[in-house]
């Protein structure tokens, strides 16, 4: 499903309240917002990974999704990395996790009830 991208929907990113880490931030999203951002009618291919800091095989491929994310910037791909951890822990488990490994790739929470499901 192809979805117009509208300023209404940079507005909405923008009120998301990130959480900043160095130079990039991790807003706090819900799945239809994350179906937004992987659904916009653009020229750029979307590799998305949902992973978590209590998850070691999802820690143990962080770096080859970097790895992707660095040489492939000068073309239109992008990783964006879906968080599981809890929103409660973004603060204390995330957001140190993401500054120690210097994780450069797009990163955001997804605050969802039932993780399993998606």
């Amino acid at each position: 499903m192809l979805l117009k991208v509208t300023t209404g929907f940079f507005l909405i990113l923008l009120l998301l309240s990130p959480v900043s880490v160095r130079s990039q931030s991790v807003p706090v999203i819900k799945f239809d917002q994350l179906e937004q951002l992987v659904s916009r009618s653009t020229d750029t291919l979307y590799v998305v990974n949902f992973w978590a800091t209590w998850c070691a095989p999802c820690v143990k491929e962080l770096p080859q999704f970097e790895a992707l994310n660095r040489a492939r910037a000068d073309r239109k791909i992008k990783v964006m990395l879906v968080s599981m951890d809890a929103r409660k822990t973004l603060a204390t488990k995330a957001i140190p996790f993401i500054r120690t490994r210097k994780v450069k790739s797009q990163v955001v929470l997804l605050d969802e009830t039932d993780l399993n499901t998606w």
